[in-house]
């Protein structure tokens, strides 16, 4: 950062436009003026990197600042707190590293809260509650009754499609975790799982009700009249969205962030 000084013209025995004197207390003051300015400037805290991956509808970017159902109330919620904040797109696992090494001033948003995230960062108050999760399934497929994610997760002959780095929730990992029903990881977002499934890669994908909703949305009748949307008795509740942050953020701006999650549009 270069630091601008507005030296007078001296003009006969006098500095122009100051009494006789000044001018020579102007020089003197000189190294600790710029001391000063150079102090400023190298104390001047870096912005808040926020991290975010785009996830119809909950997260959405318009060139400018975030958006969707989440990702507008995050956006208020920055705003509201008064901190300088630079926004990027970085893929979730990245996030999760630039977060959890704490050598960043960065808050990634959306995140769900874990036992394992909150030893390795710091989360903000809810941002936010996302619908429940749901699952869409190839309409061709013969699935077992009851519609649980437990039943059809004890299934050897199912298939279920699930995106690599993502953590869907507490109960749904232990799901993943102690499935008997093949699963397949698949480095791609949620809204590319339809082709998928249209390809009888995969059964089944769980994802939440309105990120289905949009994808069924961005895919049109041709695709929607060969997959079904189908409720999962036993996840019936949505999971609160958090500012996840690393360690290295200001604990007066984590404060400015909770202050203004209170407030509600």
């Amino acid at each position: 950062m270069g630091v601008r000084l507005n030296v007078f013209a001296r003009s006969g025995t006098s500095w122009r436009g100051l009494p006789v004197g000044a001018g020579r207390c102007i020089l003197l003051a000189l190294p600790a003026m710029i001391h000063m300015a150079f102090s400023a400037a190298l104390a001047a805290e870096p912005p808040l990197l926020v991290l975010y991956d785009v996830r119809p509808p909950l997260v959405e970017f318009d060139g400018r600042q975030l958006q969707g159902s989440i990702g507008k109330r995050a956006q208020a919620a920055l705003e509201r707190a008064g901190i300088a904040f630079e926004l990027r797109e970085v893929p979730v696992q990245r996030q999760l590293l630039m977060i959890e090494k704490g050598l960043m001033l960065a808050c990634s948003v959306a995140r769900l809260k874990t036992a394992e995230r909150m030893h390795l960062g710091i989360f903000s108050l809810p941002i936010a509650e996302s619908p429940p999760y749901i699952a869409v399934v190839r309409r061709d497929a013969t699935m077992p009754e009851p519609a649980t994610l437990e039943n059809w997760s004890a299934h050897p002959e199912l298939r279920w499609g699930v995106q690599a780095g993502l953590y869907y929730s507490d109960y749904v990992q232990t799901k993943i975790s102690s499935a008997r029903a093949e699963i397949t990881r698949f480095n791609t977002s949620q809204q590319h799982f339809a082709s998928l499934l249209l390809a009888k890669r995969i059964d089944f994908v769980v994802m939440q009700e309105d990120e289905a909703q949009e994808m069924m949305k961005s895919q049109g009748p041709a695709t929607t009249s060969l997959v079904r949307v189908l409720p999962l008795r036993d996840l019936s509740h949505g999971e609160q969205r958090f500012f996840y942050c690393s360690r290295s953020v200001a604990e007066k701006n984590l404060r400015a962030l909770d202050q203004a999650l209170q407030i509600r549009p």
